[in-house]
């Protein structure tokens, strides 16, 4: 009794509630609504969620929550919200919640929809949970679907009552109306604020919807307390949002209208400015710091507190988003506040202040402007030091001094000058200052400008050593010299130093009189400069000393100078530590000098006895060599070439420096780099051959061919001499000889080093035929057409001058050729030309017009000069190829004015007589070629287009396998691809594939069905090397193939489909789901594939379900889609009973562990 009246009592709760569903409904009239049963309601929302699962992979994490998921669970199909408690309400709210948060970002998709109808029918939120609601669909709020949803909200007594006119008269709620909203009530705006931070990226209209309501909020009134007790918390929320950079972007536009709006507090602006620049991420700290700048501008609080600068110190180049702010935007104020600030905390030279303030002063020239000030507070702060240069703040503050004096020597003296002529007394503070300004200033280029005039003898001296005279400057190194050497302790660490580095001594090795670079090396003070100066500073004086005095020819000075680096510099340096450096250094002197006509040029007899006594590889042969009589360039690099030999790996890569202009050799040194390759290439092949003699013969060939090619185009880009000529045709000798080489190993690399002679200008093309043709002479005769035949029909990844002029020089030679022939050679001979006359037909449709007029003045020559030759010959092939030559030729005009017009024409070309003979000899061509000739053959391929005979293709398919398994067993390279999916596109184009039967039913031939099933293969290899053509195939696949297939061929070719979607990666598993769903596939189908797997899973002891789980996601699809009630109500009989025969399988005792939950879901939908 007690448990009937509870039944009846559930019933009358249901169908209270279903009268209620009635009238509240977001997606249906309320009378359609009431015709939707739970069930199927319940079935729309899984689907949904099902299509958001696949646009956003926060969907999948939602199944994880225990909330979420019993939202969802079938057991809630009848579901009412007062079924629950009050302990049970919060739980229900934080789940729909999280569910509304997802959705807020795809309010408007049809998913969305379905999934929200099942939460206002069954968990009525439109009631319960208003806010969140509102959260989820602010942001479309002028869409008809923001009206919708209104209309049904209850928001009487919210802070939503405001929309009683959407909800009433059915109109959008415009931005203008929103804004208005927010000013009269700031809960608004700020529950959109808080909605935005909560949902995050996941809804980054929300952000903006905050964004532009805000902003126009603080254009349209003026800026009171109240607004800023709301909106400067959300500010400095906002800018903490380190993982959300479309917040912080929202905050930098705001603060930016706020600043320009209202005048903050100094306390806000600080607060502001700190978080700023602390929480700016790398993508956005210069959007950050332009809003610093832009609030150092306008807010006259601004000041730079410690807790903010430290920050901007710390930012990845700070420095230069400060000169690109200060090129483009008013920032003097902020910069002179930084430099202040930096300039009263850093601490030594090394500090992170220090490096940024002497930065800024070399890259901001907005610095200037406050320069005096600036100086004033930079001797403000070594005044606190006591003007003490050994302290860390002290040295800090005198590298920023002499940077600034080197940026504007004028400004800078200016501003010493004023301060040192308030001096009336020489006080002990005074004199801190002179000594202070004396020792920053002393090295530093005409620093007398900077400094009293006042100054002891010693610092005269110091002066002296800069000063304009020659004569002045060099009776200064005498006297320094001397006292040197008279004490050597009190000249370099005495009381009375007079200097404290060795800069200014450099300065005297770069001097312009030849008796002073001399005197320094030669006295004694080379010895002092060696210890006051690094090692890396020394270094590069002396290559400059030393290219500044061979430029001018003077050969004294630069042995002298050469002479001090080899013998003091070298011991002082750690011996070999520069050596390979000397080495670049000494063999660019001896370029730069060779077959120098000029007085005192360095000899070559000197330069080598300086390489044989550098500690280096290199320089062991010449050392041995050094005793001949007579040297010469040419010797040297003989002599590099042998060293190099025997150790390849260890010194090709010191050799390739020499090819790149350095400090050390100011213009290449390609000539003598080729000159030692082509040396050591000599050396290799004349020793014995072995593995390690053949690895470094490639790897020395490698890199002459690049460094060749790249010569050769750098003489061919200058102007034509006869001197360049002459290098051109040098190198181009040497290019044919290692290209005849690399003929066996990579024609690639082959046909670009052809290419390359090819593509150069025509006064040197002229000079360097005969390199071509020895090319082309002796074992290679043979290769001259196939060679011009790759490069016409090459595919180069830029289209530009270069490669025109590389195919239509192509095209002359083949031109050249064809005129050439008598046409009574043998067969294997003519053959040649058989292949080649193709290739020009090819040219026709080159995309740039020039190579097509090359390709027909190529032809027209043929036919004009060779045509009675021609069909006198014995070559059938040859006179095919006569006729449809001649017959394209009629059209010359069409195909010069479009690419195109060649693959019409041969189409045209099948109603004319022996059309079948031509193209049956393009097809052996194409279903013949070799890996070389993958490029050609794609592009005859191109040409047989138009064709549609089905026996024509089909005699291709044999081809295509046996290159299909050598794609499967190794990756093909881009050709071969490109020749698998053109071979494709006809055998899935119904024209071709589709024929009629007798008794007129469509049929597919079987050898374009197995061609396709070999190119859907699920196994490891194939999945990865045949993708591109699985994608293909896919994409090609369509409903008039598929239709004209038989019952077993198509149930064959959906569980290939099947199997490959189980193993495919994420690009081809989505194509085959829209493959999957383009096709009209029945149910019969997964009935015949769901027994199979049934019968495969009670024959098994343990199962996985795999097969079975992919094809019921299949399923659940189609029983969605439109075509499922086209259905006989036979075929979804069966289907339903098949499916129970699945249920009834996976509630096996034995199959338990084996079952997701995932798996039932979609079983159930698919019920």
């Amino acid at each position: 009794m007690v448990t009937s009246l509870a039944a009846q009592l559930q019933q009358l709760r249901e169908a209270g509630a279903g009268s209620k569903q009635k009238t509240d409904t977001f997606l249906y009239d309320p009378r359609e609504a009431a015709r939707i049963d739970d069930e199927t309601l319940y079935n729309l929302a899984w689907n949904g969620l099902l299509e958001l699962k696949q646009l956003d992979a926060r969907f999948e994490e939602l199944d994880a929550d225990a909330g979420v998921a019993k939202l969802f669970s079938r057991q809630r199909i009848h579901f009412h919200r007062s079924q629950i408690t009050k302990q049970e309400e919060p739980e229900l709210n934080a789940a729909i919640h999280k569910v509304l948060d997802a959705l807020s970002a795809y309010f408007l998709l049809g998913a969305t929809h379905k999934v929200l109808e099942f939460l206002v029918r069954r968990y009525e939120i439109h009631r319960y949970n208003v806010d969140g609601v509102m959260a989820a669909i602010v942001s479309f709020h002028e869409s008809s679907w923001f009206v919708r949803m209104v209309r049904i909200l209850h928001i009487h007594n919210t802070r939503w009552e405001f929309l009683l006119s959407v909800k009433t008269q059915g109109t959008p709620l415009l931005r203008a109306a929103l804004v208005q909203r927010a000013l009269d009530e700031s809960s608004v705006i700020e529950f959109v604020f808080t909605a935005a931070t909560r949902i995050g990226s996941g809804n980054p209209k929300l952000i903006s919807l905050y964004t532009l309501v805000v902003l126009q909020m603080l254009e349209q009134t003026k800026v009171r307390e109240e607004m800023l007790r709301w909106l400067i918390p959300q500010l400095l929320t906002a800018l903490k949002a380190t993982s959300f950079p479309e917040l912080q972007s929202s905050a930098y536009m705001i603060v930016t209208k706020l600043a320009s709006k209202a005048i903050l507090t100094e306390k806000v602006v600080d607060t502001t400015v700190k978080s700023l620049v602390k929480y700016a991420q790398p993508g956005a700290q210069m959007n950050a710091l332009l809003c610093v700048i832009f609030l150092a501008q306008t807010q006259p609080s601004f000041r730079l507190s410690s807790s903010a600068g430290k920050h901007v110190v710390h930012m990845e180049n700070a420095a230069d988003f400060l000169r690109d702010a200060a090129s483009s935007y008013e920032s003097a104020k902020f910069v002179q506040l930084l430099t202040a600030f930096l300039a009263e905390h850093m601490a030594s030279t090394d500090d992170e202040y220090a490096q940024l303030l002497t930065a800024l002063v070399e890259s901001l020239p907005v610095l200037n402007e406050f320069m005096d000030e600036l100086v004033q507070t930079l001797l403000t702060q070594a005044k606190e030091e006591n003007f003490a240069l050994d302290s860390g703040r002290g040295q800090a503050i005198s590298q920023v001094l002499v940077a600034l004096s080197k940026k504007n020597a004028a400004k800078v003296d200016a501003a010493v000058n004023s301060l040192l002529a308030t001096q009336e007394k020489k006080s002990k503070q005074d004199k801190q200052l002179n000594k202070f300004l004396t020792k920053t200033f002393e090295n530093v280029a005409n620093s007398a400008h900077f400094l009293p005039s006042h100054t002891d003898a010693n610092t005269s001296l110091a002066l002296a050593l800069d000063h304009p005279t020659e004569r002045i400057r060099y009776q200064a190194l005498v006297t320094l010299a001397k006292q040197h050497e008279a004490s050597e302790v009190a000249a370099t660490t005495g009381k009375d130093q007079v200097l404290t580095s060795g800069n200014v001594l450099l300065r005297r090795l770069l001097d312009d009189s030849e008796r002073i670079t001399k005197f320094m090396v030669t006295s004694s003070l080379s010895g002092l400069m060696l210890s006051l100066c690094s090692k890396k500073k020394m270094f590069e004086t002396i290559v400059q000393s030393v290219h500044k005095w061979s430029a001018r020819g003077k050969a004294s000075v630069v042995e002298a100078v050469a002479a001090f680096a080899l013998e003091s510099f070298r011991k002082s340096a750690a011996g070999s530590d520069f050596d390979d450096k000397f080495l670049t250094l000494f063999v660019s002197l001896a370029v730069a000098d060779r077959g120098s006509k000029k007085a005192g040029a360095v000899s070559i007899d000197s330069i080598w006895s300086w390489i044989a006594t550098l500690d280096h590889a290199l320089s062991a042969g010449a050392s041995k060599a050094s005793k001949k009589d007579s040297k010469t360039i040419a010797d040297l690099a003989e002599n590099f070439g042998c060293v190099l030999a025997d150790d390849v790996p260890g010194l090709l890569p010191c050799c390739l420096r020499w090819s790149q202009a350095t400090d050390l050799n100011e213009k290449p040194l390609t000539e003598f780099l080729i000159q030692t390759l082509s040396s050591a290439r000599t050396q290799l092949a004349a020793k014995k051959s072995n593995k390690k003699t053949k690895e470094q013969q490639a790897s020395l060939d490698q890199s002459f061919r690049f460094i060749l090619k790249k010569e050769f185009v750098s003489l061919c880009e200058q102007n034509p001499s006869e001197t360049q000529t002459t290098r051109a045709v040098n190198v181009a000798s040497k290019l044919a000889g290692v290209a005849s080489d690399v003929f066996a190993v990579s024609r690639d690399e082959f046909d670009a080093c052809v290419a390359t002679l090819l593509q150069s200008p025509t006064p040197i093309f002229i000079h360097i035929q005969g390199c071509l043709l020895e090319l082309f002479n002796g074992r290679l005769e043979t290769e001259l057409l196939p060679t011009m035949a790759r490069l016409v029909t090459a595919s180069p990844a830029v289209h530009d001058v270069m490669n025109v002029l590389a195919k239509t020089r192509s095209l002359d030679i083949i031109s050249a050729v064809l005129e050439g022939f008598s046409y009574s050679e043998s067969d294997e001979e003519l053959q040649q030309l058989v292949h080649v006359v193709p290739v020009v037909l090819v040219a026709l449709a080159d995309s740039s017009k020039t190579v097509r007029q090359a390709a027909v003045t190529c032809l027209t020559r043929w036919l004009e000069a060779c045509g009675d030759a021609v069909r006198s010959s014995k070559s059938t092939d040859l006179k095919v190829l006569q006729k449809a030559s001649a017959f394209f030729l009629k059209a010359k005009q069409d195909m010069l004015l479009d690419a195109n017009a060649v693959a019409v024409l041969c189409g045209s070309y099948g109603s004319q007589a022996g059309s079948a003979a031509f193209y049956q000899l393009l097809m052996t061509f194409v279903s013949s070629a070799s890996n070389d000739e993958m490029g050609i053959a794609v592009k005859l391929l191109e040409l047989l287009a138009p064709v549609k005979e089905t026996a024509f293709w089909a005699q291709s398919v044999d081809f295509f396998h046996q290159t299909l398994a050598g794609c499967s067993a190794s990756a093909a390279d881009s050709s071969t691809t490109k020749l698998l999916t053109g071979f494709l596109a006809h055998y899935l184009d119904t024209e071709v594939a589709v024929t009629t039967t007798k008794h007129k039913q469509p049929v597919v031939s079987k050898e374009f069905l197995d061609v396709l099933l070999a190119v859907l293969r699920a196994d490891k290899d194939a999945v990865v090397r045949l993708q591109k053509l699985q994608l293909f195939a896919l994409t090609r696949l369509s409903s008039g193939f598929y239709e004209a297939l038989d019952d077993v061929s198509r149930h064959v070719l959906v569980d290939k489909l099947l199997r490959l979607l189980m193993a495919a990666d994420e690009a081809v598993a989505t194509k085959l789901i829209q493959c999957l769903n383009a096709l009209p596939l029945t149910y019969g189908i997964f009935i015949r594939l769901l027994e199979e797997e049934i019968a495969a899973s009670k024959a098994t002891k343990t199962a996985d379900f795999q097969e079975l789980s992919c094809i019921l996601e299949v399923l659940v699809i189609k029983v969605d889609s439109a075509a499922s009630y086209e259905e006989p109500q036979t075929a979804v009989s069966k289907l339903l009973k098949t499916l129970c025969d699945v249920l009834a399988l996976f509630c096996s005792p034995k199959h338990e562990a084996a079952v997701s939950e995932y798996v039932l879901q979609v079983l159930f939908s698919c019920l």
